[in-house]
């Protein structure tokens, strides 16, 4: 059910009023250039929670407000920093484009194709290609500044997406092998063996989540390992009862959350891969979930987004969409976003997963959608879509003809002049995880 904009909503996302003057959250960015927020790598940060607590989304009047096609199909997630889009192609390359008007600020060419979602960080561009090397690309000019080849048969290829962190990336390739590389130069501090089985090899896109000193990754026979960041060496192996390969883990607060293609959800104690509880969708998962404070949201391949209490994988609530779902969601500003193969991209309330807006674009996406600056960014076929509209429940108040939205914030204009420069309204207010404060 779509969300309807009604008084009670309004209300619901107008904050404090201080200094005598209505204080409005997020108020829109439209026209005023972008705050560069960023979703830098895949799944927003490297623990690859895909949720960015300072982040801005459109919450309504969605509009295309650019695309940018490349002509080959893309299979990355478009990752965000310094204002600009960053994609890779199944034609060998990696883009950057401007984030305001969608304008290629240029291209590098790689071997082969890129399926890996760029990680940007200390002003590189970091990107694995099929050809079996990764590369660091400079993210102002595009030329390569170093590569590191994994080896040269196609069991190097390298599909998955790298995380960043602490001046190391880590990235695996399609023979099972987890690297450490210096992000400067791109010299090699370690490689290790990841998770795999006879019955269930390591899956090529099975990226790394880094998180308080340690890597996770998923693999074969519903397996999880956790890998010593500095040095490389196991610290435990998790494997569940059932078949299937485990998808990229998200990690926070101290619990590494992981569904795959047995169709359950784990949450795994960090510290010691013990299972904290499971639940099982009865479909198979092909993406990682996102992960807030208190809900866990997982896409599954039945058509279908759950949403699962962080500390008890209890269900809070289920949204059934048209075709399957093969990204993760993304939460942004309490709004879980998803990309179905209908070519329909959803904007949920993460509180109930009641629709605030949806907007078809064409192709079918591929890949997870990445929120920064007001705007949603999905790959879809072969083009980039940027997604724009209002970013606050004021935004669309401010145009409409409902007079209460103006009286009521001059009521409490007034009321805030009548306390001696502060008041508040007791309002409900929704947190970034989708909880409610009042």
């Amino acid at each position: 059910m779509r969300k309807r904009w009604t008084r009670r909503r309004f209300l619901r996302g107008i904050g404090s009023v201080v200094g005598g003057g209505a204080v409005l959250a997020g108020a829109s960015r439209r026209g005023s250039g972008l705050s560069h927020e960023s979703w830098a790598q895949l799944g927003a940060d490297s623990a690859n929670t895909s949720y960015a607590p300072n982040n801005t989304g459109p919450v309504a009047d969605i509009e295309e407000r650019w695309t940018f096609e490349v002509g080959e199909p893309i299979r990355s997630q478009p990752t965000v920093a310094d204002g600009t889009v960053y994609v890779g192609s199944l034609d060998n390359h990696v883009y950057a484009i401007d984030a305001i008007d969608g304008a290629e600020q240029w291209s590098f060419e790689t071997g082969r194709r890129v399926e890996s979602a760029p990680a940007v960080s200390g002003g590189l561009v970091y990107a694995g290609s099929r050809d079996t090397s990764v590369y660091a690309v400079d993210a102002e000019t595009g030329e390569e500044v170093w590569s590191f080849s994994t080896g040269d048969s196609i069991e190097d290829r390298v599909s998955a997406s790298p995380a960043v962190v602490d001046g190391t990336v880590y990235i695996t390739n399609e023979d099972d092998t987890l690297y450490a590389l210096d992000a400067t130069d791109g010299g090699k501090r370690w490689a290790t063996d990841v998770v795999t089985t006879e019955a269930s090899g390591f899956d090529r896109y099975h990226s790394p989540a880094v998180a308080d000193g340690d890597v996770y990754v998923g693999g074969g026979h519903a397996g999880v390992q956790a890998v010593d960041a500095e040095t490389g060496e196991t610290r435990w192996t998790f494997r569940g009862e059932a078949e299937g390969e485990k998808v990229t883990p998200a990690v926070a607060e101290g619990t590494v959350y992981a569904g795959g293609r047995d169709g359950v959800v784990h949450a795994i104690d960090a510290a010691t891969g013990d299972e904290e509880w499971s639940f099982h969708t009865g479909s198979s998962i092909e993406a990682s979930p996102a992960v807030t404070g208190s809900l866990v949201c997982v896409s599954v391949w039945n058509n279908a987004v759950y949403a699962l209490d962080v500390d008890t994988g209890a269900l809070r609530w289920s949204v059934t969409v048209a075709d399957r779902i093969t990204g993760s969601p993304s939460i942004v500003d309490g709004v879980v976003h998803v990309a179905d193969q209908d070519s329909v991209v959803r904007a949920l309330d993460a509180r109930d997963g009641d629709e605030y807006w949806s907007h078809q674009v064409s192709g079918g996406p591929d890949g997870a959608t990445a929120v920064a600056d007001g705007t949603v960014y999905v790959a879809s076929h072969d083009t980039v879509f940027a997604l724009s509209g209002a970013t606050s429940l004021a935004d669309v108040a401010a145009r409409t003809d409902d007079s209460w939205a103006t009286r009521d914030l001059f009521v409490g204009g007034l009321a805030g002049l009548a306390l001696g420069g502060g008041g508040m309204w007791l309002v409900d207010r929704v947190r970034d995880d989708g909880t409610s404060e009042q």
